[in-house]
């Protein structure tokens, strides 16, 4: 299952997190669109990917991908209300 969210308004939304290139917002984008992100295996293996992607420690990946989904949980219940 891949992201729904528009490309360009979640990049600009994850750019906001400090220390992030557009590069690496593509990069995130694009894991997170080729995988599942619901579950625990989706969030190990999106995490994995980060770090082989992005040259970035566990705890950074792990951070990147709290900040994903907050981004997206936000998008998705600002949509429903």
């Amino acid at each position: 299952m891949g992201m729904k969210m528009n490309k360009e308004k979640f990049i600009s939304k994850l750019i906001e997190n400090p220390n992030r290139s557009t590069d690496e917002c593509n990069i995130i984008y694009d894991v997170l669109n080729e995988n599942g992100i619901i579950g625990r295996k989706s969030k190990e293996k999106i995490k994995q990917e980060f770090i082989e992607n992005l040259k970035v420690s566990e705890k950074e990946a792990n951070e990147i991908y709290n900040t994903c989904m907050g981004i997206i949980m936000k998008d998705f219940f600002s949509k429903n209300n």
